[in-house]
């Protein structure tokens, strides 16, 4: 019987527990990575369904509106069929404030840096982001999105 006996050496053991623990550590880092990116991925497009809404509902409050004026604090105020509704943006939060019978307001929070200007055929909504500010023209006399189909 030879004295040779058969199994791994300590060196061996120590370089293959090295090996595990690098890629384990790569992985886990990967997975916090994806992660990551997922939960902005949903909050980018929950905030961006959020504007959607938010814009569509200002585009069909400026399309009806007969008067309108923007306040030298940035608030715009239009007369829809008798009714005032004021849209005002202040720290990341756009109200909607509809002054008839029942008051009612509608909030869109977090929202990026906006402001409205009043122009000679309706608002322009100025847009900040991280990309730059983009201008959002909204016309006064179209025909709501309830009168064409």
């Amino acid at each position: 019987m030879t004295g040779r006996r058969r199994g791994f050496t300590l060196l061996e053991l120590i370089m293959a527990l090295g090996l595990m623990a690098a890629f384990m550590t790569a992985s886990t880092r990967l997975f916090q990575v994806s992660f990551r990116t997922i939960r902005s991925t949903e909050m980018s497009r929950n905030q961006a369904a959020r504007m959607d809404h938010c814009l569509a509902e200002l585009r069909r409050d400026v399309w009806a509106a007969r008067r309108a004026s923007v306040s030298d604090t940035g608030e715009l105020a239009l007369e829809v069929d008798g009714r005032r509704i004021t849209w005002s943006v202040a720290e990341g939060i756009v109200r909607r404030i509809e002054a008839s019978a029942k008051e009612t307001t509608r909030m869109w929070t977090p929202m990026p840096k906006m402001k409205f200007v009043a122009i000679p055929a309706g608002v322009e909504l100025l847009v900040s982001t991280d990309q730059g500010e983009e201008r959002i023209h909204l016309v006064f006399g179209l025909p709501s999105t309830e009168a064409r189909s």
